[in-house]
């Protein structure tokens, strides 16, 4: 007998619901029973073996054992808690982990608060209160086929556990757990950089006529036996010629790299316009205080797209990933430095950084660039002005989009096995082996590939929702999403921009919160970064959702679950008038007014220079408009809109012109 791979030590599983409970015997047609904190199911499995039974509705509670059993056979796993269960699913905001998040900081004490603050420290505050949070965390699968299992199992969110776990999900689940009193369990199952298409089934795709194209265009080209063969990155991908560099003597502290090119780090050398993808050395030196000589050091470092190996003073003293491996783009790199080799005086760090595609950088916050002495939390900043010199430039590797003019929707190179945005994959490979698992609802970040088909994305991210409520059949669950935060990207800089394809996709999120039940939305608006699409803040991302959660779903009416929402508009005279649902205690965030503008009969739109507060509406007007019939809200990627109301919640960006809710 086989229980479904979910179904582990330490699992979580959904409070006052039937519990589906499912496997395979080694017999057709045996009888199976379970049993769990009393509560007990019987079923027959299938001509195949498999079986699926539901256990009675149980109150939170635990630790119990869950006993399943037939005439011949039986599993038990232990450590069960009966709690809330919620999935964290999306792309690589979703996917950033705990141990990449700094927002945690301005929660030390004061005398912590320091540039070289320690985050071990901080990663330990992160997770002290979370006891009776659990996580399981599903690996990124692309295979093409119907999968059935994950190789993962259910964790308690120790302080170690918690760090590879989504910070967006843990966050949520921490504040849920404060709020609630039961254990929470998150399922974490997201992949950077993939479309809503990826996520959705074959079957919901072919149900509608604008994403059944991908369906046929996948039978078109799948059918061929070398696309299952070949390796399905050699199209775009580059492998690593092998480590010249070292061979040079590049990594060895004599070495002259005064002719090197400036590079400011934590920072992208393809954005800085130093080299392409390929092999990139960046250097730096620092000087070792005497009472540090002959003492273990640790080398801090954010996460380097995609693999390293670092020195130093010649020496290697750590590597992360190898081939085309993509796991670490963002994961925060500690190296140990053998005492022995700790001399006092000046010393070189010496990373050598490969990327075979996307971006190339060493990213996170400068915060985690650090030299530490031991555990005693004193420690030298390395961000600013490293040296950097490629080794190997391919130039910036294209990665090519598939557009066909019969569709609108985006599919990123070819469908085939490996590659995650060929439509259905990632719902086949990854979301189908956790149907039928008992959940409360789904937090969802995701968006930021879909910006180029903006337009689309309502429709399309409407269909994903359906089809998954349609396969887990167990009713309208709640779907919770996180809008864009600000980035601006390829956008037009500046606080306006009329023409945003972030601001349309911003619009598409509200918009499927109108058009299907127990769907809401929380904005990361406010919280962004101009030039960084993963904003470090992860902390407030999670509590937004985790009030949203407890507001719409958990009927918590203390919780103010989002920030002010435009319901309507009229025109009194020369001012337009505009009122919002959770209005109450409307401010403007630094007092003075921004993001709002205004447009006449011309249509052309100019900053408000009156936005007066009036209880929950605003009073706008601009000498450039004699009759305001239209405003927009924060309209750019990258905008600066400061309306709040009284949770210091932001404003969700709008406009009342050609609006389509």
């Amino acid at each position: 007998m086989k229980l479904a791979s979910l179904f582990t030590d330490h699992a979580v599983l959904q409070r006052n619901m039937y519990l589906p409970v499912w496997g395979t015997t080694a017999r057709p047609y045996s009888i199976v029973h379970a049993e769990l904190a009393g509560s007990k199911a019987t079923v027959m499995s299938s001509a195949d073996g498999e079986f699926l039974l539901r256990l009675p509705p149980l109150d939170a509670g635990g630790p119990y054992t869950l006993r399943v059993w037939t005439d011949d056979e039986e599993v038990v796993r232990k450590d069960i808690m009966i709690g809330e269960v919620w999935l964290a699913s999306g792309q690589s905001n979703m996917d950033y982990m705990l141990s990449s998040d700094l927002s945690v900081e301005k929660e030390l004490p004061e005398k912590d608060r320091t540039r070289t603050v320690n985050l071990e420290q901080a990663r330990e505050f992160q997770v002290r209160d979370a006891s009776r949070v659990r996580g399981i965390f599903i690996p990124r699968c692309a295979s093409g086929c119907n999968e059935k299992s994950v190789p993962s199992e259910w964790k308690c969110m120790t302080k170690e556990e918690a760090q590879s776990m989504t910070a967006v999900g843990m966050w949520f689940a921490k504040f849920l757990e404060e709020n609630l009193d039961v254990t929470i369990g998150i399922i974490g199952c997201a992949w950077g950089g993939t479309g809503v298409e990826a996520w959705t089934s074959r079957s919901g795709l072919m149900s509608d006529p604008k994403s059944r194209f991908w369906i046929e265009y996948n039978d078109a080209v799948l059918y061929r036996e070398e696309n299952w063969r070949e390796d399905p990155l050699s199209d775009y991908q580059k492998a690593d010629p092998g480590n010249k560099g070292y061979d040079q003597g590049w990594a060895a502290p004599g070495f002259d790299d005064s002719g090197w090119k400036i590079m400011h780090v934590p920072g992208s050398w393809i954005l800085q316009k130093l080299a392409g993808n390929g092999a990139f050395w960046v250097r730096c030196r620092v000087d070792i205080p005497k009472e540090w000589a002959g003492r273990e050091l640790t080398l801090h470092l954010g996460g380097i797209d995609k693999t390293d190996v670092t020195y130093f003073n010649g020496v290697e003293v750590g590597r992360t990933g190898q081939g085309f491996d993509t796991m670490h783009w963002n994961r925060l790199r500690a190296y140990k430095i053998p005492a022995d080799q700790v001399k006092a005086g000046q010393a070189v760090i010496a990373i050598r950084a490969y990327s075979f595609l996307f971006d190339g950088s060493l990213n996170s916050h400068w915060k985690n660039y650090y030299l530490e002495l031991g555990d005693t939390g004193k420690s030298i900043p390395l961000p600013g002005e490293w040296r950097g010199n490629a080794e190997v430039d391919f130039g910036v590797l294209p990665i090519p989009d598939v557009v066909r003019p019969e569709c609108s929707f985006g599919c990123s190179v070819w469908p085939g096995p490996s590659k995650p945005n060929t439509p259905g994959i990632l719902f086949h490979s990854m979301i189908r082996p956790l149907i039928p698992y008992g959940i409360r609802g789904v937090i969802w970040y995701q968006g930021e590939h879909n910006a180029k088909w903006a337009s689309e994305y309502r429709r399309s991210l409407a269909l994903m929702i359906r089809d998954w409520r349609y396969h887990w059949a167990q009713g309208d669950f709640p779907f919770i999403q996180v809008q864009l935060a600000k980035y601006l990207g390829d956008g037009k800089p500046g606080p306006f921009d009329e023409g945003s394809a972030w601001a349309l996709l911003r619009e598409a999120q509200e918009g499927v919160c109108r058009d299907l039940p127990e769907t809401y939305l929380v904005t990361a608006l406010d919280i962004g970064e101009t030039n960084d699409i993963h904003p470090q803040n992860k902390k407030d991302v999670g509590r937004r959702l985790a009030q949203s959660a407890l507001y719409h779903v958990y009927r918590d009416s203390t919780v103010t679950p989002c920030g002010p929402v435009f319901e309507k508009s009229r025109i009194e005279g020369h001012r337009l008038r505009v009122m919002f649902r959770y209005g109450e205690g409307l401010h403007f965030q630094g007092d003075e007014p921004k993001g709002f503008f205004l447009a006449g009969r011309d249509g052309v739109f100019h900053p408000a220079e009156e936005a007066r507060i009036e209880g929950d509406s605003l009073l706008l007007s601009s000498p450039e408009v004699d009759i305001p019939l239209a405003v927009r809200y924060s309209w750019a990627n990258d905008p600066d809109g400061n309306l709040r109301n009284k949770a210091d919640l932001p404003a969700f960006p709008f406009r009342t012109e050609g609006s389509r809710f």
